[in-house]
């Protein structure tokens, strides 16, 4: 199996069923992967990098799980991506981890009749996900 990392940027997961469940069935599935609770890791949103993009290094895959929040990441998973993903780690001629794969599973705590191009929001899920897509190509990841 490959080393797989599971970075969940729910800022308070402890209040979360979806992603709770998400993390517990996953740990039981997958008991050798490395979860990383960005919210108990960093409450106070100091990160170490040196220990986040050494988790990276060791991933083949990485996984972003975090709620859907504004159409995005949550704001503490946004500060840790801006903070670790810098250039010459993450991208540019110096980049480490180009061929990684990354999945990036999220909830939406709304149905999904209201992400539908006639729905509440007027635009689906896909609609959203072009910014994961771009971060993926800089980053030289499947």
């Amino acid at each position: 199996m490959k080393n797989v990392l599971i970075v969940s940027g729910h800022p308070e997961l402890n209040t979360s069923i979806a992603n709770q469940t998400i993390l517990s069935e996953v740990a039981q599935a997958l008991p050798e992967a490395e979860i990383r609770r960005l919210d108990t890791l960093y409450p106070n949103y100091q990160f170490d990098i040196e220990a986040e993009q050494s988790a990276i290094l060791k991933a083949d895959v990485i996984v972003f799980q975090f709620p859907f929040s504004w159409y995005s990441v949550p704001g503490l998973m946004k500060l840790w991506i801006d903070k670790v993903f810098v250039h010459g780690f993450a991208h540019g001629s110096t980049a480490k981890i180009g061929g990684k794969k990354l999945i990036i599973s999220f909830t939406t705590g709304a149905p999904e009749a209201v992400y539908q191009k006639d729905g509440f929001f007027k635009h689906t899920v896909e609609d959203y996900l072009p910014q994961f897509e771009t971060f993926a190509t800089l980053c030289g990841l499947d």
